[in-house]
């Protein structure tokens, strides 16, 4: 049987990522929870615009759409942005 699925990166490649994408930084262990959600974001952009809408856009979009006080609580710790979830 054939796997579809891409292979997960490591917690760091996931947070230098998002750090490259976003400009945003994260420990390692949120930004590989926040990964698949960045991507399945993405798939749900593009299939609601009927284009891709790339990498940058959909984690930009992201953390927009998720950067709400209701939904999640941000700190700062030594100068960097830290995500705390707290999803209902």
């Amino acid at each position: 049987m054939i796997n579809n699925e891409p292979e997960m990166p490591s917690p760091e490649v996931c947070a230098s990522t998002i750090f490259e994408i976003s400009g945003t930084k994260f420990e390692p262990e949120i930004a590989a929870d926040l990964w698949p959600k960045i991507l399945q974001h993405k798939w749900l952009m593009s299939e609601k615009l009927r284009r891709d809408v790339g990498l940058r856009t959909a984690c930009t979009d992201f953390s927009k759409t998720w950067s709400r006080p209701s939904r999640n609580i941000w700190t700062i710790k030594e100068g960097t942005f830290w995500l705390r979830w707290e999803l209902k």
